[in-house]
């Protein structure tokens, strides 16, 4: 790598980052010289780096902050600063992470602003002894070790460096700027780099000079520049480093007025800004994915921002107030598919953010500043995720194994527990939901297990690459197919393993039951937590005072009753396609005495009942869903007597009523609503486990719950019918007012 001076050389910095060996904040302390290496780091905790290897760390909620400062410093050797966000950086040669490589010292540096991924993934790789290392989060300089980087000699006459370096791109020329705080330099020197491309000094300009324009570059090429001061002694800092991208021609983009779909010529940018104009391909997401957008002394009115092109169904987000965030008020574009236009009107003189929504693949970007209108016109607005559209789900199972360890869950085993969950979807959906699968060759990691236990983060990169060389999309395997992964389980007793766990379309089994299968196909078809509700001493308030607990609905299968495979509750039923009809669950818009039958004794043949199973009541403002179900057994007590049980006689002496269209923020590809359980004696646990408290959930014989919308009041009134068959049933008064 040709170097900019000895020892204060860098190697090229991904964009946003920049360095500045003497603008420290603080001291780094010497932590070898008091404790041994550590794999595990917190913000602003310095730690010692392991000596052998390539040392990996990681810290979650990167993108809460403005700014990162990762420093290293102390000990012997030559390591190399390797930093990304999102995925583990490559520390190899054409590596476009952001990187701090100088030569012959373990002091580097290495700052992003705006970070735009929730994980910071960090690789140190060199001969490096007893370095030490920290990361601090909302920092904007490292800090100082013990080592003073080499200024070209004994000098006298220091100067400050120049800083607030500035870029901005004119066809195939860069226009720089800078502020000049020394009155003794006699030049600046000025140097630039690209991907690929070792530092290299480009200019040299006189004293006092703040500007310099770069010429001849190559078009939609992205280039880093960086510059110090000088006189006949002396040597300043280097200054941040800038990251400028060259504007394509009308040949690379041969319709300005149009987004033209650029991943089809072009792989997903590594970039984590966007450029005014310029249209990036989007990495593929399964959640969401972020882009900066600079606009620092370019008198910039408006921000266009417009996407299309792939697959998939994108929210798209934009603020000048931090990253956007649900319930926030960004500017959102919510249409059917991929095609999307939000205008900023009054972008920040500065740092403005835009955030892609949902689960897609092949999206073309471009922001567009002092434009008013986007390139592109959506579709239709996107109701979002309002139910399942098919009839069925095909599964495709992939085990996996390490070469250290194999999976137990054996293929007999694996089909002996699908077949129960095609058992309990066929149940639950009254005949109407077919639940298929097929087991693909199991998959064996190219590392043992104790590398995953160890470092989790990992681990879903891990196995979701190996997915990808099997052959399958993990976010597109097919219409009306989610995949499932199996695997020992990951991780260790001390730092807990992680959980069976899914989102659409994926889930993760390391439970290897029916119960954990069905539960997580749940998440994977797009379902919630069944959750609970309550408003302090009241069933419900209407307002903030209410409180949403996670799991809170103890007597259904995305609750807490996954285990021993309860019921699916009305509202999520009525998610998935025709399971059940509106006669099944009418809508009740008159007082009177209604009565419900039994919902969980449903065979493949239908809920066998011989009226309604359900109720389904407007609150008072008309925007919110009350689903009053009856159930008469609660299945994980079946084999408890009668007198000994807790949760089936509230269930047969009253209903459950869960509340839909509340106290949501839900974002694609996820069922837009939760289903909230009422409580109806809230505040009745004895223990500190919080779930106890909704076992007494159902509404009892002549207890009243009253709409706090005040749009109703409702009470069961008797019981009747056989219990323990699907003639069971309780009536009640419902008072519409």
């Amino acid at each position: 790598m040709i170097r900019p001076s000895s020892r204060l050389a860098k190697g090229l910095i991904g964009s946003l980052a920049f360095f500045s060996h003497h603008a420290f904040s603080a001291d780094l302390p010497d932590m070898c010289a008091t404790q041994g290496s550590s794999t595990s780091i917190s913000d602003g905790v310095p730690i010692c780096i392991s000596n052998t290897n390539v040392a990996y760390l990681s810290l979650s909620g990167a993108n809460s902050h403005d700014s990162i400062a990762i420093s290293t410093a102390h000990g012997s050797g030559d390591l190399n600063l390797y930093v990304d966000q999102g995925h583990w950086p490559s520390t190899g040669p054409n590596s476009t992470a952001y990187k701090s490589l100088t030569a012959d010292s373990n002091q580097e540096c290495v700052i992003i602003n705006n970070p735009s991924q929730h994980w910071l993934m960090i690789a140190i790789s060199g001969e490096r002894d007893n370095a030490s290392i920290v990361v601090d989060f909302g920092a904007t300089s490292c800090r100082n070790g013990d080592e003073t980087p080499g200024t070209g000699g004994n000098s006298t006459g220091p100067l400050r460096a120049p800083n607030n370096l500035k870029g901005s791109p004119n066809g195939t020329s860069i226009n720089l700027t800078w502020s000049d705080n020394s009155n003794n330099e006699d030049s600046f020197e000025i140097q630039r780099s690209s991907v690929g491309s070792s530092w290299q000094a480009i200019a040299t300009v006189g004293s006092n000079s703040t500007s310099y324009t770069d010429t001849g570059l190559t078009e939609n090429t992205t280039y880093y520049y960086t510059m110090f001061g000088q006189n006949s002694t002396n040597k300043s800092s280097w200054s941040n480093t800038v990251t400028v991208k060259t504007a394509q021609s009308d040949t690379t983009n041969p319709n300005p007025g149009t987004l033209d779909d650029i991943c089809a010529r072009q792989a997903p940018t590594t970039e984590t800004s966007l450029l005014d104009g310029v249209p990036v391909c989007v990495p593929a997401s399964s959640q969401k994915h972020g882009f900066s957008v600079s606009t620092f002394n370019q008198n910039v009115t408006s921000i266009a921002f417009s996407t299309a092109h792939g697959l998939g169904n994108l929210t798209l987000a934009a603020s000048a107030n931090g990253w956007p965030r649900a319930g926030d008020d960004s500017i959102r574009s919510l249409h059917v598919g991929n095609t999307e236009c939000v205008v900023l009107t009054q972008p920040k003189n500065g740092w403005n953010n835009v955030n892609l929504e949902g689960l897609f693949k092949g999206v073309s970007i471009v922001a567009d500043f002092n434009a008013t209108t986007c390139r592109v016109t959506p579709g239709p607005v996107d109701p979002g995720n309002d139910g399942y559209d098919y009839n069925s789900v095909h599964v495709l199972v992939y085990p996996i194994r390490f070469p250290d360890q194999d999976l137990e869950f054996t293929t007999a085993q694996i089909n002996a527990e699908m077949q129960k969950t095609k058992a309990y979807f066929t149940e639950q959906s009254y005949g109407k939901f077919n639940f298929t699968w097929e087991i693909k060759s199991k998959i064996t990691m190219p590392n043992n297990h104790d590398y995953y236990n160890y470092d989790k983060n990992k681990w879903n990169p891990g196995y979701k690459e190996q997915l990808v060389n099997a052959g399958v999309d993990p976010n597109f395997p097919g219409e009306g197919t989610i995949i499932m992964v199996t695997s020992p389980p990951v991780g260790t007793e001390a730092s807990y393993f992680i959980n069976s766990q899914a989102s659409p379309p994926l889930m993760e089994i390391y439970t290897y039951k029916a119960g954990t299968i069905a539960h997580e196909a749940g998440h994977a078809l797009g379902l919630h937590h069944s959750m609970s509700i309550e408003g302090g001493n009241s069933i419900l308030n209407g307002n903030s005072n209410d409180s949403v607990t996670n799991y809170g609905n103890v007597f259904g299968l995305m609750g807490m009753g996954a285990h021993s495979l309860e019921e699916m509750n009305l509202m999520y039923k009525g998610y998935f396609n025709n399971w059940i009809t509106e006669t099944d669950v009418p809508t009740v818009t008159t007082s009177g005495r209604y009565r419900i039958y039994t919902f969980n004794h449903g065979t493949a043949a239908g809920h066998n009942a011989p009226g309604a199973i359900g109720l389904k009541i407007k609150s008072g403002d008309g925007d919110k869903t009350y689903w009053v179900e009856y159930r008469t057994m609660q299945k994980s007590e079946i084999n408890t007597a009668p007198n000994n049980q807790l949760r089936t006689p509230l269930l047969q002496n009253g209903i459950l009523i869960n509340l839909q269209n509340y106290m949501d923020e839900n974002a694609a590809p996820w069922y837009n609503h939760n289903s909230l359980l009422l409580d109806s004696t809230p505040n009745s646990r004895s223990s500190s486990w919080a779930l106890e408290d909704f076992n007494d959930a159902p509404l009892q014989i002549n207890q009243t719950f009253i709409d706090p919308w005040n749009g109703f009041s409702i009470y069961p009134i008797e019981t009747g019918g056989t219990l323990g068959t699907a003639n069971a049933w309780i009536d009640v008064q419902i008072t519409i007012n």
